[in-house]
């Protein structure tokens, strides 16, 4: 990167040479031409000054050796910048308008690109117009090549020894594009560059030192030529405005043919006097057209190499040209006509499917004067897959004439399938979480993919294990005014589409069902289908059904689309093996309770008998024996343990199901703990178990009295049977923002962590319980924890060390309908 430092440009100055101004005037010159403007300058510039080392053509009176302040110079902002500075118009341009340099030559138009001595800045090199105009990117390149090879010279800042004639300035010319030759005051070639090399035959080596007039002028013209040249020459060499002059001439070629160039002429003041410059253009390629073919050539290859398809049309709106993307496109044969590109516009529809009505089209749109911007269209070819362009098009005038419109086609049908994809998975996730049932979510499901592919038509088959065949789950369909699809009720393996998927447990793709396939006719939902994709759902390893997806256009993306339906069919498979677990966890569930509630009823009636005789036959005490007594007590005890069981087991089942319903009021909690405190302190007494309360005397709730009772019984009674002998038993009951928390710290056997989880699951006994040999049937905290939870409530069981401490909390309000009838059940 060039540095922003600038060399002393009046050092730089007085230290070159004649030779090397001549050398700046011949950059100035190429400037000029290589930006197809009237003037070219040189500028070297110091903190203060911008010195014009080389003038070719300038307006008004300057000349090279002039000075204007930076300041006033618009070079300041191209070595501020250390980049290319472009001016179109300078009265539209605010650093023209306060530039009294640019005022004073009357610039209308400005290029200047940075002019460097190896790393550091030390002027610009600018071409100039008096008229507004535009500079392409091509000729600004083309400065940056002149000013890039202008750095190369030795002796432009610092000075070169001097010479007999100018510097090497042999970069600087072959950097033409245009023939140049530079002959002195008697006709011999000096300065003869690459371009007319190519364009007369002759190399430089050969040329330099000729005659002008006997290399390149006709022999039949001889004399009238050299009177011609003889006069230009001092016509240029009095002239002092530096202007050049433009003369047609026909010239010799090496090959003995002759060629009509446009000269421009211009006089390079060297030591000893001047040489006379002129750099030529070949009219013959403007005159036989050559220059256009080339150019259209060139445009047609560059065209050609574009992945993506244009084609322009004139004012008419009839194609005129298209490039070779757009046959691809409409797999049209190489060298179609280009008018067949307008079959092209024939299938172009709205991304809904809606063809476009003539004024609707991209190229109709830009001949409206409309700016088209990444519109976004289909292409619906009969036949093909559908496919998804962005569409960019814009008029085409000059002079204020309209003479047509390009559009660029660009096809996005493959990242938008992709965007698709993804929208659909997430979909069918979507789904398959918010779906209240199969069914339900499998519609939802064939919908998400049907509208993802554009396809009319998708099923869902599911296996019925009992009689071996494939069910109908869902079907979707685009078109219901179509008819109803021919949906057969059941499929054999390997019968149709989704039986041979099933059998096989592999992907089967169709591209054409028209073509001979072994599916029969009447496993077809419709007829006039063409392509079809069925993948399995699967679990694991086993088949749970299938998913069948029906276009009516051929599609050959089968890798593509197989791979997204088989993803689909991984969450549907997940989702059925889910629901099919639930179902048979809920299964279970109905079964243990209608178990439970089968053997507490069958129980009850015997056992009630049981219990009531055997309190008959305790209250004859005189007229029993009195070994039959014990006996009669184990009965009563046993009737009693049993009982109390089959109450659980029914209050379990009837609150879990919701049979058994809360009946809430407002209570005061503080007296029924007080109240299960008394009911247990006899069992405690037997035991020598402390019994600390630390209650309130009043806590308001809103619950079911029985049943708060029934939790509170449970948790004193474990507090006491599970501890040990001479043990505490703390019981607490406080309040806090968020409710009420009740806990019951005993100092017993405690309960190992690993097996806190299960404690209140039904039947369990924690492993030192059963060894301690303590009575139990694992259903005492099973109901606490149902009677809680019904209450809008929770439990949990904590190590106390020694023993456990179990911590109820209640909510202040009352409990909602949903939890009054129990986890799960209706009231």
């Amino acid at each position: 990167m060039p540095s922003a430092g600038m060399v002393n440009g009046a050092s730089a100055m007085s230290a070159t040479s004649t030779g090397m101004a001549c050398s700046l005037t011949t950059i100035a010159e190429a400037a000029a031409h290589v930006a197809q403007a009237p003037a070219g300058l040189v500028s070297l510039v110091d903190e203060e000054w911008d010195h014009f080392a080389g003038v070719f053509g300038a307006p008004g009176s300057l000349a090279a050796g002039d000075r204007i302040p930076l300041v006033d110079s618009l070079c300041q902002h191209v070595v501020a910048g250390l980049r290319p500075v472009l001016i179109t118009d300078a009265d539209g341009d605010e650093r023209a308008r306060n530039s009294p340099g640019a005022a004073r030559l009357g610039l209308r138009a400005y290029a200047g690109v940075p002019l460097c001595d190896g790393q550091t800045v030390v002027g610009v090199l600018c071409a100039v117009d008096v008229r507004a105009r535009p500079w392409t990117a091509e000729q600004v390149a083309a400065l940056n090549a002149v000013a890039l090879t202008a750095g190369l010279i030795p002796g432009l800042v610092h000075p070169a020894p001097d010479d007999d004639g100018p510097p090497d300035v042999t970069s600087v010319i072959d950097a033409l594009a245009e023939a140049f030759v530079a002959v002195d005051t008697t006709g011999r070639i000096r300065l003869w560059n690459t371009a007319a090399s190519a364009l007369f035959g002759w190399t430089a080596a050969e040329a330099r030192g000729r005659f002008l007039h006997d290399l390149l002028l006709p022999a039949a013209d001889l004399a009238e030529r050299r009177q011609a040249l003889s006069q230009l020459r001092d016509l240029l060499l009095e002239r002092r405005d530096g202007q050049g002059a433009q003369r047609v001439l026909r010239v010799r070629t090496r090959d003995g043919g002759d060629v009509p160039v446009q000269v421009a002429l211009s006089a390079l003041p060297v030591p000893g006097g001047s040489w006379i410059c002129g750099t030529m253009v070949d009219l013959s390629l403007r005159r036989d057209g050559r220059a256009p073919a080339r150019t259209g050539g060139f445009l047609r290859t560059l065209l050609d190499s574009l992945t993506a398809s244009v084609y322009a049309c004139d004012a008419a709106g009839q194609t005129a040209f298209t490039n070779a993307a757009l046959g691809g496109l409409l797999d049209l044969p190489v060298g179609v006509p280009t008018a067949a590109a307008d079959l092209g516009r024939d299938h172009l529809v709205w991304p809904d499917g809606r063809p476009l009505v003539p004024a609707e089209h991209p190229s109709a749109r830009a001949l409206a004067g409309e700016q088209v911007r990444q519109a976004e269209l289909g292409l619906a070819v009969p036949g093909r897959p559908r496919r998804t362009l962005i569409v960019n098009a814009e008029r085409i005038v000059v002079d204020g004439v309209v003479l047509g419109a390009v559009v660029v086609l660009d096809e996005v049908t493959e990242q938008r399938r992709a965007q698709r994809f993804r929208e659909c998975e997430l979909a069918v996730s979507r789904a398959l979480v918010d779906a209240a049932g199969t069914a339900e979510a499998a519609q939802a499901v064939l919908a998400a993919i049907a509208d993802c592919w554009k396809w009319p038509h998708a099923e869902l088959w599911l296996v019925d294990e009992s009689a071996d065949v494939l069910r109908p789950a869902a079907t979707w369909t685009a078109e219901p005014g179509r008819g109803d699809p021919l949906v057969v009720p059941a499929l054999s393996p390997g019968q149709g589409l989704a039986g041979t998927t099933w059998s096989t447990g592999a992907p089967v793709w169709v591209a054409d069902l028209t073509a001979g396939h072994c599916f029969e006719y009447e496993t077809l939902p419709w007829p006039g289908l063409r392509t079809a994709l069925a993948v399995p759902v699967r679990s694991g390893s086993d088949v749970l059904g299938v998913l069948a997806l029906y276009a009516d256009t051929l599609d050959e993306d089968q890798e593509l689309l197989t791979s997204h339906l088989c993803s689909v069919a991984a969450y549907v498979g997940e989702y059925l093996q889910r629901r099919r677990a639930e179902e048979v966890a809920l299964e279970l569930a109905r079964t243990k309770d209608d178990f439970l509630a089968l053997v507490g009823h069958e129980l009850r009636t015997p056992l009630t008998s049981i219990t009531t005789y055997t309190q008959l036959l305790a209250d004859l005490p005189e007229q029993l024996p009195p070994e039959i007594r014990p006996m009669i007590e184990v009965i009563g005890r046993n009737s009693d343990s049993l009982t109390a069981i089959i109450d659980d087991l029914l209050d379990l089942a009837g609150l879990e199901s919701g049979k058994i319903t809360l009946r809430p009021a407002d209570i005061d909690l503080a007296g029924l703990v007080r109240d299960a405190a008394v009911s247990v302190r006899a069992a405690a007494d037997r035991r020598r178990v402390t019994l600390i309360l630390d209650v309130p005397d009043r806590v308001p709730l809103h619950g079911d009295p029985q049943r708060l009772r029934q939790m509170l019984d449970n948790l004193l009674s474990n507090g006491v049977k599970y501890n040990r002998d001479g043990g505490t038993l703390t019981i607490r009951l406080a309040t806090d923002c968020a409710g009420t928390v009740l806990t019951v710290s005993d100092t017993g056997i405690g309960i190992p962590e690993a097996e806190r989880d299960q404690l209140f699951q039904r039947f369990f006994r924690s492993s030192i319980a059963r060894a301690s040999g303590a009575p139990g049937t694992g259903l005492g905290l099973v109901v606490t924890r149902t009677i809680v939870e019904c209450h809008g409530g929770q439990i949990a069981a904590s190590d106390n060390k020694p023993g456990t401490t179990m911590t109820v909390r209640l909510p202040s309000a009352a409990p909602s309908a949903a939890a009054r009838t129990g986890p799960g059940g209706e009231g």
